[in-house]
């Protein structure tokens, strides 16, 4: 274990410099703020833990776990525009609208929730998670974005839902 660490350190520590290297001195970053990284196959959403409470649904009782996604004002806004009905695969979320799906699963891969409509990057300002008073609260959950345009799945970090921490 110790030499796979070590191993993927040596790896990273050489990519890094060759990055240095091959953008010279005034090599720069990118300025996040100007919209300058779109969402793409290096796009990881930055998923925390805002906070919870108690929900009642019927006679049925529920933690309301809430999620944030940090980092949605660098997603283009064009990936939420629909290209027309024509243009998206058949949808496997019947009710959904959207080009973006979101789905919540937990550490193990077991969606707690799969079809979730997503039609503007505001609506990752606030992401619910019920789950039953009583069932085990999972120890870490994620979000996973689906563009049904494309295919393509843009998976967040792992976060606690009972204290928030993130890995």
């Amino acid at each position: 274990m110790r030499t796979k660490t070590n191993l993927i350190i040596t790896i990273a520590t050489i990519m890094l410099l060759q990055l240095g290297f091959a953008g010279g001195s005034n090599a720069q970053l990118p300025d996040l703020s100007s919209g300058a990284i779109k969402p793409g196959p290096k796009f990881v959403p930055k998923v925390v833990l805002m906070g919870a409470t108690s929900a009642t649904k019927g006679t049925t009782q529920y933690h309301d776990i809430i999620l944030q996604v940090t980092n949605r004002d660098v997603i283009n806004g064009n990936l939420f525009t629909l290209p027309g009905f024509a243009g998206l695969p058949p949808n496997p979320c019947k009710k959904s609208r959207t080009r973006i799906v979101l789905g919540i699963y937990t550490d193990w891969g077991v969606a707690l929730d799969s079809c979730r409509s997503i039609g503007a990057p505001e609506q990752l300002r606030e992401v619910p998670l019920l789950i039953e008073k009583g069932k085990p609260i999972p120890r870490f959950v994620y979000l996973v974005l689906t563009d049904l345009k494309t295919g393509t799945q843009y998976k967040s970090n792992y976060v606690s839902p009972s204290d928030g921490t993130t890995k």
